[in-house]
């Protein structure tokens, strides 16, 4: 590209963001305020890690490294969505929602107060990528260095374990403590260099804010096609950007985690919408999230398969998915007792699973073993202040959504949710107390950063709760599934 400089960061930044968000609304055909904005998130991500996927396959196809031929593509695919987009209709799209409009109320002072305030901590984040330089920590020795390697070679050198490197005969490899991590994450850095036209930090960095500001459209979109207010949708955005983990990862960008819990979290709320009104343009939107995040870390594949209770709990329902949860208990204990079980799958390879040890294809092995870090973890949860209050919430939000489910007065969406959030909870507990990975809990290292890849979920889950329960007045006796655009009055 010629255009290089602050001009050319623009255009690398526009090009994809411009045409993931028309491809978004493409496939959603959603023509209301709420549908645009959850376009503009969604795009983003799916603009910036698709043009990564092309970078990436350019250079596969021996391709001087550049945004030329991947920018052609762009373009090319930026027309044809607005051709598409031009033919399509928005029959069978979302009606807007009412209650869209705030009048002048406490609700509006309170809305515009919430915006501003989102609006200042924006500010403030971007002040901190422009000016904070890239620490020595996973953000540079993981991520940003392999795209400075690239950017200033020229080329997609590889990287390599240290004993291949230190046997390298032609002396072009290099070598990384996390040499096996995926590169999505490092080539989305490299796009914005090759945008400015030679190595800029800021330029590399600036990613992390534009995703931080999409996780927020995204998020405050699909609320609004929910059925929330707008004052709920804002409130549950404010929940989620001003917390203090997420924070650090925009202010300290280069780290995976933020795009790895913003695609999941789109993942997960694409598919709590799909699961509610069976809208499968939300389902293909989850669909597409959902294998964005398996490019960005190896955790990918295993958060992928927390999707896969909720699915089946989707498609049943009432005593049959009681019983069938209750088998699945009794037939894991049986095959815990009983030692595991080992087989040979064609095509993937051998799979061991017993109380001592996991063994997968595509995620590698697992030594179980009970590690007692409770104490850690509840630190880091309820006592520090890395989350503000958001376990009281989940905390409180999890047990009242119970009551419900309980009582015979919840929806089948809720069961879902609630299900999803188990699953993700019984991961997340199997990963740090029962595999190696509790020397994560016990130095503080990526505790947080494994949950946060949870925490849009679980905000937008008790948003959509909340905003359920306040539609119907907070009364149980009139607690009913209504249709989207009829849950506020």
């Amino acid at each position: 590209m010629m255009l290089g400089g602050w001009l050319g960061l623009v255009f690398a930044t526009l090009l994809p963001w411009v045409t993931g968000a028309l491809w978004a609304q493409v496939l959603l055909r959603d023509r209301s305020a709420a549908g645009y904005l959850a376009s503009i998130g969604y795009g983003y991500v799916i603009g910036v890690t698709g043009s990564a996927f092309l970078l990436q396959a350019a250079m596969a196809l021996g391709l001087p490294l550049g945004l030329m031929a991947p920018s052609l593509v762009l373009v090319a695919l930026l027309a044809l969505g607005v051709r598409r987009l031009s033919g399509v209709t928005a029959k069978g799209a979302a009606q807007p929602q009412s209650g869209s409009k705030l009048a002048f109320s406490w609700q509006m002072v309170l809305f515009v107060g919430l915006l501003l305030w989102l609006c200042l901590r924006a500010l403030d984040l971007t002040l901190e990528v422009y000016w904070r330089p890239v620490l020595a920590w996973d953000a540079w020795t993981t991520w940003l260095f392999r795209a400075r390697a690239w950017a200033e070679l020229g080329e997609f050198v590889p990287f390599v374990s240290l004993q291949d490197w230190l046997s390298d005969p032609a002396n072009r490899a290099y070598t990384i403590d996390a040499w096996a991590y995926p590169d999505r994450v490092s080539v989305i850095a490299l796009w914005s260099t090759l945008g400015y036209g030679a190595w800029e930090e800021t330029a590399a960095k600036l990613p992390w804010l534009f995703c931080y500001v999409a996780l927020g459209l995204g998020f405050y979109g699909q609320a609004r096609i929910w059925g929330c207010s707008p004052l709920g949708s804002l409130v549950g955005v404010s929940g989620l950007l001003t917390l203090p983990i997420l924070n650090t990862h925009v202010a300290l960008a280069g780290y995976a985690d933020l795009w790895m819990a913003t695609s999941l979290g789109f993942a997960s709320i694409a598919f709590f919408q799909w699961t509610r009104n069976g809208d499968r343009r939300q389902g293909a939107l989850s669909l597409i999230m959902l294998v964005s995040a398996l490019g960005l870390k190896h955790e990918g594949v295993v958060w992928a398969l927390v999707f896969l209770p909720a699915l089946v709990a989707a498609k049943i329902s009432g005593r049959v998915l009681l019983g069938l949860i209750l088998a699945v208990l009794l037939l894991g204990g049986a095959l815990w007792f009983a030692g595991g079980i080992s087989m040979n799958v064609p095509g993937l390879g051998g799979v061991v699973v017993g109380p001592e040890l996991i063994e997968l294809p595509y995620l590698g092995r697992f030594d179980l073993a009970y590690h007692d870090v409770w104490s850690s973890v509840l630190r880091h949860l309820f006592v520090f202040d890395t989350w503000h209050l958001l376990p009281y919430f989940v905390l409180i939000s999890s047990l009242f959504a119970l009551v419900l489910i309980i009582k015979g007065r919840g929806v089948h969406w809720l069961n879902v949710q609630m299900i999803f959030l188990a699953t993700s909870l019984l991961a997340l507990y199997a990963l740090f107390f029962w595999t190696d990975a509790y020397r994560w809990v016990e130095k503080a290292t990526s505790l947080n950063r494994l949950i946060l890849h949870f925490v849009p979920s679980q905000l937008f889950w008790m948003t959509a709760l909340w905003c359920w329960i306040s539609a119907n007045q907070l009364r149980p006796e009139r607690l009913s599934d209504k249709p989207r655009g009829e849950l506020i009055r």
